[in-house]
């Protein structure tokens, strides 16, 4: 494969898509668990409405700190220009190996762009530490796994 700048814009594009859609899940379910706080009547039984508004509030803590991170990912992904292309691994940079093609970003796991699987990893992922300043016909080992480079964009 001939890696481009169109094909890394279309990546970008395609990890900025599926972070806002986790964004705005995120944002629904939390609204909708303060909706169901704030709804949650005083019952007679004290216990168990006690037990049922701290239960509420946990989760609402858990998906506040989901929503938090996930616009922490969505701030590093923007920092990322797609347009320029690069010599050797950085963050933003598409890599071809003999493994696979990474998009050095955030952890995103897999996705299909152009019917290709592309793996979006963080820089500071072993991975991602390993790739850091590698060019083309560079190799790398990575927990007993070898990785050749063979293109970087």
């Amino acid at each position: 494969m001939t890696l481009s700048l169109e094909f890394k814009e279309a990546i970008w594009k395609t990890a900025v898509s599926v972070i806002t859609e986790r964004v705005r899940d995120a944002r629904h379910v939390l609204h909708e668990l303060q909706e169901s706080a704030n709804s949650e009547t005083k019952s007679t039984a004290g216990d168990k409405y006690e037990t049922a508004r701290e239960t509420l509030q946990q989760e609402i803590n858990r998906e506040g700190n989901r929503l938090h991170n996930l616009l922490q990912t969505q701030a590093a992904v923007h920092t990322i220009d797609p347009h320029i292309g690069c010599h050797a691994v950085k963050m933003g940079t598409v890599v071809e190996t003999d493994k696979g093609v990474f998009f050095i970003s955030v952890s995103l796991g897999k996705l299909t762009v152009a019917s290709k699987q592309v793996v979006c990893i963080s820089l500071d992922s072993p991975l991602g530490i390993a790739l850091l300043g590698k060019k083309s016909g560079e190799k790398i080992t990575v927990n007993t796994q070898s990785y050749f480079v063979q293109n970087v964009i």
